[in-house]
């Protein structure tokens, strides 16, 4: 019997090779593009789940509130991991991380590796790695050792066995010279998704720093929020002790490992993390474009239901029943819908190489697992199901003689039923372009929006050498030699993502209050190199540079003079520590970060010299060859790091990185939602067309024109796709207005964008219809009046 309905099924699919063709084109891209997102989704998703405990293992991050200022930090004081591991025995194991940057030498070769870590020796007891050498439970017992990858001995030691050889090590935070460290083992290259994917691990018993990276692993079925409640108020107190002032609070973040790459994400991240929203956005963009595709089954097989009801009737007059006649034709939408996944697996495995380079992952469709082909599998057979039950249930429900007759309430099709799924289809459509549109004109206004520095023409030079950081001062004097080069600064970051907060003492109205606020240390002529104006007070002078042992020299953005209610900021007091100094003057409010976030609270400070970045005005004439002259000047001086140079105005707009590729990619799946919506429409063209042949020819005969005839058979389609545009301008509006308030400074939706949607798909609509309904219009007057 099974094999019977299958053999009518293909027989039905081959006869009707044009709807069949639209149906499984539809199916098809819809299926692959959601096995894409698919793809994309569960590899955002399978972050650290690969470690063995991973369920179990938490980052002990906080929250440090210091005058009001807010400063969550993903890391954490390290002694407190030593505390917990000794006085909670509901702490299973804890381990402690810090990253910094590496030069890495062997037999006269330097290789420069940012990817570095410290750690204990418990390190490999939480994060289990696969060794090729040596063993994971001593590798880093000993006081000199390293791990590296795969990768990394390869770059190193080439075919030489690397355990046991030794290094030479230094690293771009100290003033350390390079150190000898012994290869204690390798690992396997990483095949796995982890925050944590450290080319170099180094074993570290020295002093640390004041924060690093805190893991706990807690013995298993006890709560982690219980865990927090019952060791808050003893890590409060030893911060207290040690660390924090009267007007400091801290709030402990307990952070599962599976969700740090999908968790807003705090200061000092490892690296950067993915974002769930996207996770749900592109998710409901591929069950779109899916419903879409079925969409388009429906209502094409409920349209040429009146076609088949002669068979329909002939078969109940047979003796087949309303289920045999249901399991037909669910056969045949699942037929269509295994033809359309062969078809979508290989549209998948000729576009993932792009998409990958596109995501810059390494996505992959393993068909050979039994795993994966059942869940294609299964997802075909869903999407058949669904897309064929209401046809089925619709089409086994006419009445033998009225069926056999055609005639009957079923001759008319459920109209209104095929109206409104197209309508669905074409305000989902016009949602995703009206969202593009508004993506890209958020993308120019950032882009153009004056940030309050000039960014232009600027070139970045990392100071990663130690030593080149002692002669920054005579690497400017060097560099400005060169007459395409009108000036050079020095500061400790750069205006782009952010700056780190220190904590500093401000004249306040209830006296010197310490307080943790944004500050970037530069040289004493950044300010007039980057273009910041100063509104109020004076700038910083070289000879001042001469009394920083004992004072502070410290100018505060417009946004630090609301925030202290400052009314006269200059000269207002101004202390650290043992320092004292005054307030300068005030800079006009200027961006540090996208323009995601509000300008907040900072202070520019006057350092001297183990500064990390230079900033180089440059003409803009001979770019590449005053890059060589930098670059040169740089390797004359340094000790064997690489020279690293980008430029300000594309490492700002970096960070709408993410908003470009994902602007791309609404433009895609609009297109994509356009072209399966039309692919049905003009199917349905077909159809209506079709069934108005003899209408066509009596209103010929009638003096109708081609035009007339046109627009007769066009204006329903138009009035569904305007229906569609009243519908998808509210949910648009609404949704890009609430987009649009992740960034603190955005454009407004401009009115244009929605008359343009329509007008677009008006005529695409129009430009889909008009073949069908041309053709008809100019067809032979006899041969449309012979017409059954």
């Amino acid at each position: 019997m099974f094999r019977n309905y299958i053999k009518i099924a293909v027989r039905n699919l081959l006869r009707q090779k044009f709807y069949s063709a639209i149906n499984i084109l539809g199916l098809a891209i819809g299926l692959a593009c959601f096995i894409l997102i698919g793809l994309w989704v569960k590899d955002e998703l399978s972050y650290d789940t690969h470690f063995k405990n991973s369920k179990r293992i938490y980052r002990l991050a906080n929250d440090l509130v210091t005058g009001g200022i807010s400063n969550p930090m993903a890391a954490a004081e390290p002694l407190i991991a030593d505390q917990l591991r000794k006085d909670y025995p509901e702490v299973e194991n804890t381990t402690r991380v810090s990253q910094v940057a590496s030069l890495l030498s062997y037999k006269g070769k330097d290789f420069y590796e940012e990817k570095s870590y410290y750690a204990d020796s418990t390190f490999f007891s939480l994060f289990d790695h696969e060794f090729v050498r040596g063993n994971p439970a001593t590798a880093l017992h000993s006081n000199e050792a390293v791990v590296i990858t795969e990768n990394m001995a390869q770059k190193l030691f080439g075919s030489e066995d690397p355990l046991g050889k030794t290094i030479l090590l230094s690293n771009s935070k100290t003033k350390d010279t390079a150190r000898p460290r012994i290869i204690a083992g390798v690992i396997k290259n990483y095949s796995h998704k982890s925050h944590l994917t450290p080319e170099v691990i180094i074993s570290k018993f020295k002093k640390r720093d004041m924060f690093e990276y805190v893991y706990i692993q807690l013995r298993e079925d006890y709560d982690a929020e219980r865990f927090k409640t019952k060791i808050w108020p003893a890590l409060f107190e030893f911060w207290k002790k040690d660390y924090g002032p009267d007007n400091q609070y801290l709030d402990l973040i307990l952070q599962p490992l599976e969700s740090i790459h999908l968790e807003p994400h705090l200061n000092f991240e490892i690296e950067p993390g993915g974002n769930k929203t996207h996770i749900y956005v592109f998710s409901v963009i591929g069950i779109f474009i899916l419903l879409i595709a079925a969409i388009n089954y429906m209502n094409l097989a409920t349209a040429r239901s009146y076609n088949r009801s002669k068979e329909v009737g002939m078969r109940k007059v047979l003796g087949s029943s309303k289920k045999q006649l249901i399991i037909q034709f669910l056969a045949e939408s699942i037929v269509l819908s295994l033809l359309a996944l062969v078809f979508a697996l290989a549209l998948v495995e000729i576009i993932l190489p792009f998409f990958n380079d596109f995501s810059e992952k390494k996505l992959s469709l393993n068909l050979i697992d039994p795993a994966t082909l059942l869940t294609v599998f299964l997802l075909a057979l869903s999407v058949g199901v669904v897309a064929g039950a209401y046809p089925a249930f619709f089409i086994s429900s006419f009445v033998p003689v009225k069926a056999l007759k055609k005639t009957g309430d079923h001759s008319k099709n459920k109209p209104t039923l095929r109206k409104a799924l197209v309508i669905v289809q074409f305000s989902l459509s016009i949602i995703m372009i009206i969202a593009t549109m508004v993506v890209s004109d958020q993308l120019d206004f950032v882009k153009n929006k004056n940030l309050g520095f000039n960014k232009d023409q600027v070139l970045l030079v990392e100071l990663s050498d130690p030593l080149i950081r002692k002669k920054s001062d005579i690497l400017k004097e060097e560099l400005l030699k060169n007459p395409d080069i009108s000036n050079v600064a020095a500061s400790l970051t750069i205006p782009v993502g952010g700056l780190n907060r220190f904590d500093y003492d401000f004249e306040r109205s209830t006296g010197m209050t310490p307080t943790l606020i944004s500050a970037m240390s530069v040289d004493y002529n950044y300010i007039d190199m980057m273009g910041i104006k100063i509104i109020d007070g004076t700038g910083f002078e070289k000879s001042m540079a001469d009394h920083l042992d004992s004072s502070i020299f410290m100018l505060v953005n417009e946004a630090a003079v609301k925030f202290f209610e400052w009314k006269k900021p200059v000269g207002k007091k101004i202390g650290k520590r043992y320092k004292k100094g005054n307030c300068l003057g005030v800079v006009k409010n200027f961006h540090i970060a996208s323009l995601h976030e509000a300008i907040e609270p900072m202070v520019l400070v006057l350092g001297k010299r183990n500064f990390n970045w230079l900033s180089i005005k440059i003409s803009g004439k001979n770019i590449p060859k005053t890059i060589s002259y930098v670059e040169n000047k740089f390797k004359s001086m340094s000790s064997g790091y690489p020279f690293s140079y980008s430029f300000l105005d594309e490492s700002f707009n970096k960070q709408y990185k993410e908003e470009e590729k994902r602007n791309v990619l609404f433009s895609c799946f609009a297109c994509i939602c356009i072209f399966i919506s039309c692919l049905g429409l003009m199917g349905l063209a077909s159809f209506a067309t079709h069934q108005r042949t003899k209408e066509i020819g009596v209103r010929k005969i009638s003096g109708a024109s081609v035009s007339e005839i046109v627009y007769l058979l066009s204006k329903d389609f138009i009035r569904l796709v305007l229906i569609a545009l009243i519908i998808a301008i509210p949910v648009a509006y609404y949704a890009m207005n609430q987009w649009l308030q992740n960034f603190a400074y955005h454009t407004t939706i401009n009115w244009l964008i929605f008359v343009f949607s329509g007008l677009t798909a008006i005529i695409i609509a129009l430009l889909t219809i008009s073949f069908h309904t041309i053709k008809a219009a100019n067809q032979d007057l006899v041969a449309v009046l012979k017409c059954e």
